[in-house]
């Protein structure tokens, strides 16, 4: 569902609702949300609507995610699942990602035709697999034909180059700026990604790390 300008947006009995998305940055979040596999398992893969260019005294103008709950069999799917709050049902790490994204989303629960709770999620203190480093290796062939690295950041590194682990060391941020023009710093090289570089750095698929 695609509500154009000033059309209503379509109410929903029980559900969750992701507002005040910036215009510009609707499809980044839809793509974050299209990649998040437990949210497609308790969804049963039920569609995302949106709503496009809402008016809004506060932004002029936004966009708007939701999408309809089932319950009460969504609280059986649940079970022991990592949820940062008991009605949010969207993963930890995708949630942190629409706050990089869209720092000024909100996510709104819905039930029975009401916003009964509403989150303003913080910036998290610490990213792990979420971005990844600024500081990549340069690739090149050498006289074998095999292609090297050179420099960049342990976090490229395979494990056994470092010597010291056997699995990938993670991309691992912290926060080092709060606020809407945030900064993280790289753990291990100290790089740095501003919040107008985030999408650059975005990673969707942590298992390819």
């Amino acid at each position: 569902m695609d509500t154009k300008n000033d059309k209503p947006v379509k109410p929903i009995k029980n559900g969750t609702v992701i507002d005040h998305i910036t215009s510009d940055l609707f499809f980044d979040v839809h793509r974050i949300l299209r990649s998040d596999s437990q949210l497609r398992q308790l969804l049963k893969n039920q569609p995302l609507f949106d709503a496009a260019h809402v008016n809004s005294q506060k932004y002029g103008r936004k966009d708007i995610i939701f999408f309809e709950n089932v319950y009460p069999e969504i609280k059986e799917l649940i079970g022991d699942l990592k949820l940062i709050a008991e009605d949010i049902i969207i993963s930890p790490d995708k949630l942190n990602m629409i706050k990089l994204v869209a720092y000024n989303a909100t996510i709104n629960i819905v039930r029975d035709s009401a916003i009964v709770k509403k989150y303003n999620p913080e910036l998290p203190k610490e990213l792990r697999n979420i971005l990844m480093c600024r500081n990549s290796p340069m690739y090149y062939e050498d006289e074998s034909g095999h292609t090297r690295a050179r420099g960049g950041c342990i976090s490229y590194k395979h494990p056994a180059e470092t010597g010291l682990r056997i699995e990938p060391i993670p991309y691992t941020h912290k926060l080092i700026k709060d606020g809407p023009e945030f900064e993280y710093a790289c753990y291990f090289c100290e790089r740095k990604i501003r919040h107008n570089e985030v999408l650059e750095y975005l990673i969707l698929n942590p298992s390819t790390h």
